[in-house]
C-alpha cells in the first residue's frame, strides 16, 4: 500500500462524547499512537482503531487569510462555523 493510500479517520458516537476514535491505517500514526498508549479497540484490515480521551482532541478556528494578507480567524462566515 502506498502512502497515498493510508488514512487515519477520527469519529465520535453520540452516545459516548467521552472518546474519540481514531482509525488508521498509517505506519506513522500507527507507531505514534502505540507510543502514547492509548487504547486499541480493534484491528481492521493492516489498521488500528484507537479510543482517545476527548479531553485531548480539540478543534480550534482556522485562520484565514483578509484580502490584506494578514491572518485573521474572524473572517468564517455562519455557514463555515455551524455545528449542524
Amino acid at each position: 500500500m502506498t502512502n497515498s493510500e493510508r488514512e487515519t479517520n477520527i469519529y465520535q458516537n453520540a452516545d459516548d462524547r467521552s472518546v474519540w476514535h481514531i482509525f488508521t491505517d498509517d505506519k506513522v500514526r500507527i507507531k505514534e499512537f502505540r507510543a502514547k498508549e492509548y487504547t486499541i479497540q480493534k484491528q481492521v484490515g493492516n489498521g488500528f482503531v484507537f479510543e482517545v480521551p476527548a479531553r485531548l482532541i480539540t478543534f480550534r478556528t482556522a485562520k484565514r487569510k483578509a484580502r490584506n494578507g494578514k491572518v485573521n480567524s474572524n473572517t468564517l462566515s455562519s455557514k463555515e462555523t455551524s455545528n449542524d
